[in-house]
């Protein structure tokens, strides 16, 4: 099923012309597929089973789930991986604010989206794989008392990732997404 998600994620985001610089010009990629790759391997993307839900009531889970082990944002923490979208928006509203490609989505959310999670059954939570900017937006909106408007809902695939796999995540975060050649 990894391959139907990673083409979905390539279809939504690997078209983009922001994603495709951004791997290149700031990251050091060839292209936003070979980025990605890079970061789906990290944790062994490809090997493991994966479940697509439908999230109903979006407004009110997606806050809930933990921001992913990416620098950027996990940056704004001293203790890392382990706060929600919820929390960094209560917590860190200038830095939420000033992003635009928070308040671009916010703006224009992608009405048919899917999330790529992991499941951490020892916090039973789920953490954000992709989809940060989107969850940030939806935990923004949520914060202002807004909400965003969802035709349909979103869409989640999801991955378990046991206690014996959850170094990954630091593993993640140390190595990053940038070419580090």
């Amino acid at each position: 099923m990894w391959n139907e998600v990673f083409a979905n994620w390539r279809d939504s985001e690997g078209s983009n012309p922001v994603w495709q610089d951004f791997a290149k010009d700031v990251k050091g990629w060839n292209s936003w597929e070979e980025r990605r790759l890079h970061q789906s391997n990290q944790m062994g993307a490809d090997k493991r089973s994966w479940q697509l839900y439908e999230i109903v009531g979006p407004n009110e889970l997606v806050p809930k789930f933990k921001i992913g082990p990416f620098a950027s944002w996990q940056n704004n923490f001293k203790i890392k991986n382990k706060h929600t979208f919820q929390y960094l928006v209560q917590n860190h509203f200038n830095w939420v604010t000033a992003n635009t490609g928070v308040n671009s989505i916010r703006l224009n959310f992608p009405q048919k989206t899917m999330f790529i999670g992991i499941y951490l059954p020892e916090d039973d939570s789920i953490t954000m794989f992709d989809g940060t900017h989107r969850a940030t937006a939806v935990a923004l909106a949520k914060y202002q008392n807004d909400s965003i408007e969802f035709d349909l809902n979103p869409l989640i695939a999801i991955t378990i990732l046991d206690n014996e796999d959850r170094q990954l995540f630091n593993n993640m975060l140390r190595i990053g997404s940038g070419n580090n050649k």
